[in-house]
């Protein structure tokens, strides 16, 4: 072979390794990008680290990145323990809220052997901000920024000496003597507002609902039981609860219907149920759909078994979950105040609802991109019908306003967000009433 032909193979095996590492290069930005989009700034691979890390006592999976002498967690696995990531649009926050998920399976380590990639913002905890990256449709949280917004972060413990049987006894011994959980036994019902239009209604579908008519042959509903009772409305009279200024106990249908809202509301309601459900409760919901529309009264009767509301309440809370209008912005809670005097009540009705609702409208605030609402605190309607029927404490969203459009895209684009808020707000609200 003559030194040409030397040189002309060594120029082949130079192209083909071009070729190679082009390909390889386009399969990273390309292929492994997840979501079929072309990205740029690979930073490498994504591989799982050879030892858990303990988080707060909980065994979560670490990541590395090939070249990077940093330990990473995916905002995915730290939403499991307890961590919530938001996107300002400028930059990730990450917050402690303490809310740790009963569900270890849930802990993966799905990013192992994906590209990891530069997410053009950093994210912020504890008042610095830390470089972060993405994988596939996750954000890879380097351990700096957990440990700033609250974690503590230890080695897994070593397993103590002993026979695979020993070690099985004792874990079998330690399983006997854990406490029974009983969040599950807790239940919460949820309340998305309103609901398909009246006007789309016919007779048979608003009877069905549990609206009513009133002697002028008008539907709606009556605002009050009539005082001690749970199963017979006022009508009027025999009650001694708080009504309208304009001194009515009636409700007509109309006054409820809505056009942008349902939707909303229900999305806000589903996505909380789920967080709620992996939680461990039990969650009723009072419509599912935007083609129903239950009248206050019967969505009400969902606090008791079999919606009997001539039976003790068997729910814990009752949720309502709006979204307000009329040219203002940001999420607040409408209070409860005066007298309230339907069936079933606890001598801290007030006082539990108001705090229920307090507790889910301020992890709203921190935990999306929706802002408070003046105090927070809507003050001037405690006669609402939900409050005046309710057995039990009844929290009342008004989050965001459909009317504003800043307000309205984020309704529409951070529905789970704002239901992981709920649930969050929910479960530290039962946390601490002990249930």
């Amino acid at each position: 072979m003559n030194k040409k032909s030397v040189k002309l193979i060594a120029v082949i095996l130079l192209a083909a390794v071009v070729v190679f590492e082009i390909g390889f290069i386009v399969k990273r930005n390309i292929i492994d990008s997840g979501d079929g989009n072309v990205r740029s700034g690979i930073a490498g691979a994504v591989t799982v680290a050879a030892e858990t890390a303990v988080i707060n006592d909980v065994e979560v999976p670490a990541y590395n990145i090939t070249g990077k002498d940093v330990t990473y967690f995916s905002d995915s696995n730290l939403s499991m323990i307890g961590f919530a990531l938001t996107d300002t649009g400028e930059r990730y926050e990450l917050t402690y809220n303490g809310v740790v998920f009963d569900n270890a399976a849930a802990l993966t380590t799905a990013l192992d052997g994906k590209a990891a990639y530069t997410s053009g913002k950093q994210v912020f905890a504890g008042g610095s901000g830390f470089e972060c990256f993405s994988a596939e449709d996750s954000i890879l949280v380097p351990a700096a920024a957990v440990t700033a917004a609250g974690g503590v972060i230890n080695a897994p413990a070593e397993a103590e000496a002993g026979t695979p049987a020993e070690a099985e006894a004792t874990a079998a011994a330690a399983a006997a003597e854990a406490p029974t959980e009983t969040v599950s036994e807790t239940i919460v019902v949820l309340d998305p507002g309103h609901g398909k239009s009246s006007s789309a209604m016919n007779t048979e579908e608003k009877s069905a609902a549990g609206w009513v008519q009133n002697s002028s042959g008008e539907w709606g509903e009556w605002r009050h039981y009539k005082s001690g009772s749970s199963t017979e409305d006022c009508e009027g009279s025999g009650c001694t609860g708080r009504v309208t200024p304009n001194g009515s106990c009636w409700y007509p249908i109309g006054n409820g219907d809505r056009a942008v809202e349902p939707a909303i509301n229900l999305n806000n309601a589903l996505a909380a149920k789920r967080y709620l459900e992996e939680m461990g409760y039990t969650v009723r919901m009072t419509r599912t759909t935007n083609d129903e529309n239950p009248s206050i009264t019967r969505r009400i009767s969902y606090c008791y078994p079999n919606n009997d509301t001539s039976a003790e309440a068997d729910a814990d809370i009752f949720v309502c979950i709006h979204s307000n209008a009329g040219g203002g912005s940001g999420s607040a809670y409408i209070s409860l105040e005066g007298l309230y005097d339907q069936r079933g009540i606890s001598s801290t009705y007030v006082e539990d609802s108001n705090m229920l609702g307090k507790y889910i409208n301020d992890v709203i605030v921190s935990d999306t991109s929706l802002s408070r609402s003046g105090n927070g605190i809507i003050s001037f309607e405690p006669e609402l019908i939900a409050f005046c029927k309710s057995p039990i404490p009844c929290g009342y969203l008004e989050i965001g306003f459909f009317d504003n459009s800043s307000d309205l895209n984020i309704l529409e684009t951070e529905s789970d967000s704002i239901g992981r808020a709920i649930a969050y707000g929910i479960n530290t609200y039962l946390t601490e009433k002990g249930q």
